[in-house]
């Protein structure tokens, strides 16, 4: 099969197009800067360029949608700003790739096609035990919401241009020893401080609750939908929380990541309104996932550290 996988190079995107490589699919790879780490990382593993896979800058394909219309069997759309951070700060781009390059990837799918789609759980707000028929309840007001909203505009345009070859993944914080050096999310940051200097300092009393999905859980959970898709048609399609259960306060996450690196954990000042209108709460339950697949074993956050720590 043919299949266009954006944000090749991303926390999940890479070992994802490691994935599609080992099924035997041919699959076109999108980078935003250099290409020389997908690359290596893809060749270090047996794979070569031409025969298992095929590197495309991200704005050089989008240019030629005239050559790659109706050509992929699968589009999987996962160039995206995942940290909070740069997506403000690329605020007209993040909603260019959620919203109108969503729409022209849609024309690059096979009429018998599927379209994959890498939405988030921010979209539900501060819901508690959110499933994929909760209503949406994310802020337009807060700082975060050009990347939140734009998700949502992104599954609109799905729903409105190809809502039954569509799977929307609302993807709930994954991490994993792939992460690049500069991302600035809270588990990595807490591992840099741990690392650098034995101390990990928070910014407020870390009452905040989340759910961390070790990004091999995810990509397997993703992958099982895919089959899925296959075998059960049209009804595979749809939303698709992609989560772990577990839930975890930032002081209970550093207070993990500080024992297991022998750091010190600072609590910072009393609980505002969270760091860049963090939400206080991220509970999302995959009960369409869960009811398919509930011998599915989740990777504990101690063990997905245990692995980042080895790696980082």
């Amino acid at each position: 099969m043919k299949v266009l996988l954006t944000g090749a190079s991303g926390v999940i995107g890479l070992p994802l197009a490691i994935k599609h490589a080992q099924i035997g699919n041919m699959v076109y790879l999108t980078y935003n800067r250099s290409s020389v780490e997908l690359q290596n990382a893809l060749n270090q593993k047996g794979y070569s360029e031409g025969r298992d896979y095929v590197l495309v800058p991200y704005s050089g394909i989008l240019s030629q949608s005239d050559q790659y219309n109706g050509y992929f069997d699968e589009v999987w759309h996962f160039a995206t700003y995942g940290q909070p951070i740069r997506a403000i700060d690329n605020c007209l781009e993040t909603v260019r790739l959620n919203c109108i390059d969503t729409a022209t990837l849609c024309g690059f799918v096979k009429a018998s096609g599927t379209f994959f789609y890498a939405s988030t759980s921010e979209v539900y707000g501060a819901s508690l035990n959110a499933t994929e028929l909760s209503k949406l309840d994310s802020d337009p007001s807060s700082r975060r919401a050009t990347y939140t909203e734009s998700k949502r505009v992104g599954e609109a345009v799905l729903n409105t241009l190809i809502p039954e070859r569509s799977v929307i993944f609302r993807i709930c914080l994954t991490y994993s020893e792939y992460a690049k050096a500069e991302d600035r999310r809270v588990l990595y940051e807490f591992i840099r401080q741990a690392r650098t200097s034995s101390v990990i300092k928070l910014l407020d009393a870390g009452s905040a609750m989340r759910q961390y999905c070790h990004a091999d859980d995810a990509i397997e959970m993703m992958l099982r939908v895919r089959e899925l898709s296959f075998t059960s048609g049209s009804s595979g399609c749809g939303v698709w929380n992609i989560a772990n259960p577990e839930t975890v306060s930032i002081r209970d996450l550093a207070m993990l990541i500080g024992e297991l690196t022998c750091s010190e954990v600072v609590l910072g000042r009393p609980d505002s309104k969270g760091v860049l209108d963090a939400l206080p709460v991220v509970s999302v339950v995959p009960s369409r996932f869960l009811k398919a697949y509930p011998e599915f074993v989740f990777t504990s956050l101690e063990d997905g550290l245990r692995r980042v720590l080895a790696k980082i």
